[in-house]
């Protein structure tokens, strides 16, 4: 009796452990790889949320300018989806501006829209060794959109500071929809829309291509009343 006991016991035991070795995690599940390399809200950027199971990813297409016209949610928060744009899968069409390797190791991307270059928005491809990307279930889509985008800037690879392509380069995004903050961001949404994690991104006529430090060709930047975002969460690293 007391062997077959145990043996119930180790089976209980057994199932509780998490299948390994995938590199891949299950929607919303707690990420357990990679250093920690965002703050806010980034289960939700990297597709590791409670509510990530709930995402379309068959695309919409829509323009740059379609987006920013979206009304932004009221609400805030770090670890759900807060409205039915961050449940979308977007595919989006537009000029390529520049781009930077941000603090938190992301990819970040500008694009404008092709009719009202006014009109910009960002775009994040994650650093697939950081925590929560390596969990994510799109993981191989990411990290093969951080390597597509790399790849056309051979002489010019994304670090701190912000490239303008040169030329007129158009790319074709697409990444599941996302609402942040204003703090500063270079190109940013008026209404603080982005495409993150970035799914793929392709370039109709191949490069490689340029691009260059040239601070008085970026996105203008605008004091924070101008913009129409979420609220900023509560004891976030950047308040102000």
């Amino acid at each position: 009796m007391k062997r077959v006991r145990y043996l119930r016991i180790l089976a209980v035991c057994l199932l509780a452990i998490p299948l390994m070795g995938t590199g891949q995690a299950a929607f919303g599940q707690e990420p357990g790889c990679g250093p920690n390399c965002g703050e806010e809200r980034w289960a939700v950027k990297t597709l590791t949320d409670n509510d990530a199971a709930k995402v379309n990813f068959s695309p919409i297409v829509k323009t740059v300018g379609q987006l920013v016209a979206v009304k932004a949610p009221n609400g805030n928060s770090e670890t759900s989806r807060l409205n039915a744009t961050e449940e979308t899968t977007f595919q989006v069409r537009a000029r390529l501006v520049g781009y930077k390797h941000e603090t938190d190791r992301d990819f970040h991307i500008v694009i404008a829209d092709l009719v009202k270059p006014s009109q910009t928005m960002i775009v994040e491809i994650p650093d697939p060794d950081c925590g929560g990307v390596c969990a994510s279930p799109k993981l191989s889509d990411i990290k093969k959109a951080r390597q597509d985008f790399a790849a056309q800037f051979p002489n010019a690879p994304p670090d701190p500071e912000f490239k303008v392509v040169q030329g007129n380069v158009q790319v074709e995004v697409t990444g599941v929809g996302f609402f942040d903050f204003a703090h500063g961001q270079t190109g940013l949404a008026r209404n603080c829309i982005e495409l993150h994690p970035v799914l793929s991104i392709a370039f109709p006529t191949p490069g490689p291509f340029e691009a260059k430090a040239d601070p008085q060709a970026e996105p203008p930047k605008h004091p924070d009343a101008w913009y129409r975002c979420i609220p900023e969460a509560a004891g976030s690293a950047h308040e102000h």
